[in-house]
C-alpha cells in the first residue's frame, strides 16, 4: 500500500515495437489508498482542526490504487500504439497502391483485439472485479459474442451467443442502460433475467454505445462474488 501521494506518468509512444517517437506525460494524479475515516479524525482532531468540515472536501478528490493507475497507463500505450502502427500501415500502402489504401483487416482484427483486451483489464482493476466480459455485435448473426474475457471457461468464451433482450447482456444493449445486479435488484426486467450463478455475489453490466449507431456495439461486464467488494 503507498501512502497517499501526487505522481506522475510518461506513456512512451511506439510505431514500432524498438522504437519510441515520444512520451505522453500524464499527471497530476493522486494516488495511494485513502486513509480510514476515524484515522483521519482522529489525526485532524489533533492539529486542532474540525474533521468534519474537511472530509466531505477530501471525498471529492479521486484517489487511484497503483494497480487501478497502471492499467489505465497500459490502455493508454495499447490505444497509442495501435493509431501509430495503422498509420504507419496506411503511409506504406499509399507508396505501394494508387487507390485509397484499405487497411488490412487482419491488422485491424489483431489491433481491435488489444484495445479490449485492455479495456477488460482497466475495467476490473478500477472495479476491484475478480473477472469479466466484453461482447462484440455480429451483423451476420445478429447477436453478440465473447471476444475478450477472464476468468471464464474457454468452453464458455466460444459457444456464448446472446441476442438483444436475451440474458442480463441483451438487457444491457437493447435497453442502452447499465445494469447493477444483486440480490437487493428489484426491477423485475433485471430479475426475470437472472441466473443463479456459482460464487457471483454482484455484477456490473454495461452496453458499449455510439451516438451515430442505434445497435450498441457491445457489451462489457465485470463480476465479483466478494460480500466487502460489491458494486
Amino acid at each position: 500500500a503507498l501512502p497517499v501521494g501526487l505522481a506522475f506518468a510518461a506513456v512512451p509512444l511506439r510505431a514500432m515495437p524498438s522504437q519510441v517517437l515520444g512520451y505522453l506525460v500524464l499527471g497530476p494524479v493522486i494516488l495511494g489508498r485513502r486513509e480510514d475515516p476515524a484515522q483521519f479524525r482522529a489525526r485532524v482532531a489533533t492539529l486542532g482542526m474540525d474533521a468534519e468540515s474537511f472530509w466531505p472536501l477530501l471525498l471529492t478528490l479521486r484517489v487511484y490504487s497503483f494497480q487501478s493507475f497502471r492499467s489505465v497507463l497500459q490502455l493508454i500505450e495499447t490505444v497509442s500504439g495501435i493509431l501509430l502502427q495503422l498509420a504507419l500501415r496506411a503511409r506504406r500502402l499509399e507508396a505501394l497502391v494508387t487507390v485509397a489504401p484499405q487497411v488490412d483487416q487482419d491488422a485491424l482484427r489483431h489491433s481491435l483485439d488489444r484495445f479490449l483486451e485492455s479495456l477488460l483489464a482497466v475495467a476490473t482493476s478500477a472495479t476491484n472485479a475478480e473477472g469479466g466480459s466484453v461482447m462484440l455485435y455480429e451483423p451476420a448473426s445478429d447477436s453478440y459474442r465473447i471476444v475478450a474475457a477472464q476468468g471464464l471457461e474457454e468452453e464458455i468464451v466460444q459457444t456464448t451467443r446472446v441476442k438483444a433482450g436475451e440474458s442480463l447482456a441483451g438487457l444491457a444493449v437493447a435497453t442502452r442502460k447499465t445494469l447493477l445486479v444483486d440480490d437487493r435488484v428489484s426491477d423485475p426486467a433485471v430479475r426475470s433475467k437472472m441466473r443463479r450463478r456459482h460464487n457471483v455475489t454482484s455484477a456490473v453490466v454495461s452496453p458499449l454505445v455510439s451516438a451515430s449507431s442505434a445497435t450498441p456495439l457491445g457489451e462489457l461486464s465485470v463480476r465479483t462474488s466478494q460480500q466487502a467488494a460489491r458494486f
